[in-house]
């Protein structure tokens, strides 16, 4: 019995303990170097499992190192055994130099877990008497979202001189959810770049950067928007990029379809007043002419299907995707008249190509009536160098529209063509280059911000040398160019977008299904000054390989 009693006493005890550490506040105390007198440090903030974007980091530094630019004359990068320590529990870490200055840039990786947040990390850095003057990471928008809140609540009683710039690599969303008891209904979604206000420069362009350029590459291939007949719309709901995508991509849509229906309001109105065709007077819609003539006749704006999971499996629908090809399938039957149109699909690779492999298969010749436009979720890897298993043709053979945040085929970044002598000579590869790129192009602005600077670059200067940053023929300057950056520290357009198209190939004979896939950016038009898509590339890709 008194022995019944002492282990029911230990339980309560052990169970209190548990409630205490389980609901405590957290109050992590997280370790971190001191910075030096002649060192300016950068965290690296991402997913603690997530060594190949570190490795990915290291090697755009490496790449700086080697493409050794005029501003870079004698940088070194120092990337040894400290990059990639044998401890996981070790903060991974490299440098940047250049003969003859005493100062250096170390950028370090504090990994996020459920054991270490943003906001518990952030909290450790503000207490240092050097804190980092930048942060970089949001890959996602949910990361950037979370990142920038940690550091507003961080830094509220830091000096605007001790706050660190926030550097965000591919979060894409223009507004994101942000909860709390104080926020009213319709006040949940806020401006993604107004979270940390200021301090926030986001590298990558955002959904209507993205939606955008492709408009303007869609228009500019008659083959991609002829007789269009219908816009569809899907997105997924537990996806916060999804939403954000599809509809920035409609707002920008919507102008060039309102031009062509005003073309011909235009021309019928002013042959009926005047009697006849105004060839000479009035405006003639000369775009309606010819085999692939634009001819839209979409008269009641799209609904999006909105899809409540992309949770699944690989190879099949999950039920909401079926529910939502079903009410799309129906909608076609009710309008056979349509004969080609635009599938924007606004989601992560997997729940898309699940949702594109059941419209292929549907039996109504989808794929050779309709252009499928998705944001940077889809990527020349998953087009090109996986082919065969990220995206084989013979199952998904969709002229399809994708978009890179920088140059995916740079040869001076690696990129060869698949069994090319040059892959397996020197070293260089079939991989995207464009995520190498975009890094390398966060570590030049931090790096010319330092050894440009003849002080040390606390946070209020280094903001102003960002602002002052522009895109000067494909390649960042601080003299000439257009400005790299908007007041709000969003990237401008025409600074540096690409995009993709594939385009499947007629079937050869003895089963082979091949398709092109060229690669566009967008420059400046000489004559105009408009921004115009310019093809870049193209390369070939079969089941059996690419060329």
């Amino acid at each position: 019995m008194r022995q019944g009693v002492l282990i029911t006493g230990v339980l309560i005890l052990a169970a209190l303990a548990a409630g205490n550490f389980l609901f405590a506040p957290r109050g992590i105390i997280l370790e971190f170097p001191d910075s030096q007198e002649s060192e300016v440090t950068v965290v690296w903030m991402f997913p603690a499992g997530d060594s190949t974007s570190w490795e990915r980091m290291v090697s755009a530094a490496k790449l700086l190192e080697k493409t050794n630019p005029g501003w870079a004359a004698g940088l070194q990068v120092d990337a040894g055994q400290k990059a990639f320590p044998g401890q996981t529990a070790s903060i991974p870490c490299f440098s940047m130099k250049r003969l003859n200055d005493p100062r250096k840039i170390t950028i370090r990786w504090l990994k996020i877990s459920s054991e270490a947040g943003y906001q518990d990390w952030i909290r450790s850095l503000m207490k240092k008497t050097r804190p980092p003057v930048a942060i970089l990471g949001g890959a996602n928008s949910d990361d950037a979202r979370d990142l920038a809140l940690a550091l507003e609540a961080e830094t509220r009683q830091v000096a605007e001189s001790q706050k660190p710039l926030l550097f965000l690599s591919t979060a894409t969303a223009l507004r994101v959810q942000v909860s709390g008891p104080n926020r009213q209904v319709g006040q949940e979604f806020v401006s993604l770049l107004d979270i940390y206000p200021g301090k926030t420069f986001r590298f990558g362009f955002d959904n209507q950067g993205m939606g955008q350029a492709m408009v303007k590459l869609i228009w500019a291939n008659p083959d991609l928007h002829a007789g269009f007949d219908a816009v569809h719309l899907a997105l997924w709901d537990d996806d916060s990029y999804s939403r954000d995508f599809v509809d920035s991509f409609w707002n920008e849509l919507r102008f060039p379809l309102a031009v062509e229906a005003a073309t011909d309001w235009l021309w019928i109105s002013s042959t009926r007043l005047n009697g006849h065709f105004p060839f000479f007077n009035g405006i003639f819609p000369a775009g309606r002419l010819g085999r692939n003539a634009a001819s839209y006749r979409m008269t009641v704006a799209p609904v999006p299907q909105v899809i409540d999971s992309s949770v699944g499996v690989p190879y099949a629908p999950n039920r909401f995707e079926r529910d939502a090809l079903r009410y799309l399938l129906q909608d076609l039957d009710r309008n056979p008249g349509q004969s080609s149109g635009l599938f924007v699909l606004g989601g992560g690779m997997t729940p898309a190509k699940r949702f594109l492999k059941e419209l292929a298969q549907s039996g109504r010749d989808l794929p050779s009536r309709f252009v499928v436009v998705v944001g940077d979720t889809i990527s020349l890897n998953a087009v090109y160098r996986d082919a065969e298993v990220s995206w084989p043709i013979p199952e998904l053979p969709f002229r399809l529209v994708f978009f890179s945040h920088a140059n995916p085929v740079a040869q001076e970044a690696g990129f060869s063509t698949l069994g090319s002598l040059r892959e397996s000579a020197d070293g260089t590869s079939a991989t995207a280059t464009d995520e190498l790129i975009l890094s390398s192009q966060m570590l030049e602005c931090l790096a010319r911000a330092v050894f440009e600077s003849t002080q040390y670059p606390y946070t209020l200067s280094l903001k102003s040398f960002m602002q002052s940053l522009r895109w000067d023929g494909g390649a960042i300057s601080s003299k000439s160019g257009k400005t790299l950056f908007d007041p709000r520290g969003g990237r401008n357009p025409g600074t540096g977008e690409f995009m993709g198209v594939v385009r499947p190939l007629p079937r050869k004979e003895g089963g082979l299904v091949e398709s092109l896939i060229e690669i566009w950016s967008l420059r400046e038009n000489p004559d105009g000054g408009q921004l115009v898509p310019v093809r870049t590339s193209r390369l070939k890709v079969n089941h059996r390989g690419a060329q």
